[in-house]
């Protein structure tokens, strides 16, 4: 088996190599769950929703964009991908438990449910090294597409727990093809700015509906929110940025409690487009409810935060909003506390998220 899996990447040609630069910190792990550990599948699976997210405008249909991924990516159906992955770590700390504690509020409030799981982590700093070796026959066909999900993740995404928000983030600092270097990390806030518009410009012509799921279109935002020399620091400032605007969006709170009182409600909160669950607590009363989807319980905020590295120790934070139909059209939000369970339709509202970024006032818009 072991020669026939020597013998098999003997015969791959086309190498790929990504080197990240882990700039928060990173809560990656297997089967044990309170365990850190830097997991192969786990950066693949990350590579596959970039993909997903580059493809549509290139592709324009959902279906045809999981036809490519399941040829490229590999699948129970189709067999092994196009390509061999493995990933290395240089400079991983040895994993422990973040410490909560250290007026962390932001951080911790990104980090929901971190805490309590004592989940470890890496501390920032490390260098990841994805490296992909294709088939002979894959061409350009193949690895543009996965030249563009190495991308997006450095420019916007992370690795592990909590990677929408912030958690994980790891920047794109080298990217070779065959060992010829095709990547430059932008210098200072200005550069990122004008790279992460020429990337999103390489996927036009973007959708002007709505997507389906997750991916760039007409419809999407993003800023380059604010600079820093700790990126720590800057994650934790976003985070308790974003905790004091949820906190005030003005009624969400007075329309629960009117559900608490009389089960009156005929409306969802607006803090929804954020994502879900999300729960309510009335430190007054201690009376609790909670916002889910009815069926699905769970969706995913459309808000990715990214934490890059620039040059002489400057961090820049990237805010991107990918909007996409929310629910399905039949399915609709369930609210529920002090005995009641009370269904309303979806209506998001994608403003909301739209006013948090306006929260920056030093951002650098990305002319989409």
């Amino acid at each position: 088996m072991e020669r026939e899996k020597m013998r098999e990447v003997h015969e791959l040609k086309c190498e790929l190599t990504a080197t990240y630069k882990l700039t928060t910190p990173l809560f990656m792990a297997g089967a044990e769950q309170t365990a850190a550990e830097l997991r192969a599948p786990s950066v693949k699976g990350a590579l596959r929703f970039w993909y997903r997210a580059a493809a549509l405008a290139r592709l324009g249909d959902w279906h045809k964009v999981r036809e490519e991924e399941q040829r490229i990516f590999g699948s129970t159906g189709t067999g092994q991908g196009r390509f061999l992955l493995s990933v290395t770590g240089k400079g991983l700390s040895e994993p422990e438990i973040f410490d909560f504690r250290r007026d962390r509020a932001g951080i911790a409030y990104l980090g929901y449910g971190l805490r309590e799981a004592q989940r470890k982590y890496f501390k920032p700093g490390a260098e990841i090294t994805v490296r992909l070796l294709f088939r002979p026959d894959s061409g350009e066909v193949v690895i543009a597409p996965v030249k563009k999900a190495l991308i997006a993740l450095g420019l916007f995404g992370g690795l592990g727990a909590r990677a929408r928000n912030g958690l994980g983030s790891v920047a794109l600092t080298s990217l070779k093809l065959d060992g010829v270097e095709e990547w430059q990390n932008p210098q200072n806030e200005k550069e990122l700015q004008e790279r992460i518009a020429a990337f999103v410009h390489g996927l036009a012509p973007l959708p002007a509906e709505l997507p389906e799921y997750t991916a760039f279109s007409g419809r999407s935002r993003i800023v380059v929110a604010g600079m820093g020399r700790d990126a720590v620091e800057l994650l934790d400032g976003i985070g308790r940025k974003m905790m004091a605007y949820r906190r005030d969006i003005k009624g969400d709170s007075a329309l629960i409690r009117k559900f608490l009182n009389r089960g009156d409600i005929g409306t969802h909160p607006r803090r929804v487009a954020f994502g879900l669950p999300h729960n309510y607590f009335f430190r007054a009363d201690r009376a609790k409810a909670e916002v889910k989807a009815d069926r699905r319980e769970r969706r995913a905020g459309p808000l990715f935060i990214h934490i890059h590295s620039l040059a002489g120790g400057q961090y820049a934070a990237v805010l991107a909003l990918l909007p996409a139909v929310f629910l399905p059209a039949e399915e609709k939000i369930q609210i529920s506390g002090s005995g009641r369970n009370k269904n309303v339709p979806c209506l998001v509202d994608y403003e909301v998220v739209n006013n948090f970024m306006q929260e920056f006032p030093n951002r650098l818009e990305v002319v989409l």
